[in-house]
């Protein structure tokens, strides 16, 4: 009797360990799908600003061509 209350005990505690594993693989995996997210936002912006600076560059460059033409 007292191997079988030991038994139980000692799966009651593994099954508490795996329980305790997949909560903290769950968060780690939400962690990482926000980072990912932010990433995400950060090179959009990114790209959206070096666009824009490209097109200014171009305009002013543009502007500067014809100056000098007249």
């Amino acid at each position: 009797m007292f191997v079988s209350q030991i038994q139980s005990v000692v799966a009651e505690k593994e099954h508490e360990k795996f329980e305790l594993k997949k909560f903290h693989t769950q968060t780690v995996m939400d962690l990482m799908n926000d980072a990912h997210r932010v990433l995400d936002e950060m090179e959009n912006e990114y790209n959206f600003h070096k666009k824009t600076a490209v097109s200014s560059s171009i305009i002013a460059k543009s502007c500067v061509v014809r100056f000098l033409r007249n």
